[in-house]
């Protein structure tokens, strides 16, 4: 079996577990996005599957440069017209959380990195208000 279809196959069983863009489940949106150019998809910055969120590959090449340069702490980044401010960092995993109104819900995202993959990952909360 081909990488590419282990992969469809993995994100198939993942993301009907864990995702619902209607707020079901534990993320609203999620994203696999490709980062090695000698992987046989040789495209960095690709996304090969996404559920609850609509990227393009424009839309995350600022975040692989910031993942790639270790820069992306302190940095806003833009997911499906959100604003996210990232507010800590570790060796391989990022988290940001929503800039919006305070009148919607709290929300965040989190970016994991393997070496050959980006992991978006988006959630809210409706049970948490910013400000309250």
């Amino acid at each position: 079996m081909g990488e590419r279809a282990m992969l469809h196959r993995l994100w198939d069983k993942w993301s009907s577990i864990y995702v619902a863009p209607d707020g079901g489940k534990a993320l609203c949106g999620a994203a696999v996005v490709n980062l090695a150019s000698d992987r046989p998809i040789r495209f960095p910055g690709l996304v090969l599957e996404q559920e609850g969120m609509e990227l393009k590959s424009a839309d995350v090449r600022p975040i692989i440069a910031g993942v790639r340069d270790y820069n992306l702490q302190n940095e806003c980044i833009i997911l499906d017209s959100c604003k996210y401010f990232v507010t800590a960092t570790y060796e391989n995993l990022y988290c940001a959380r929503r800039e919006d109104a305070p009148t919607l819900p709290w929300g965040g995202a989190i970016i994991g990195r393997t070496p050959a993959y980006l992991v978006i990952s988006k959630y809210i909360s409706g049970n948490i208000r910013r400000g309250s």
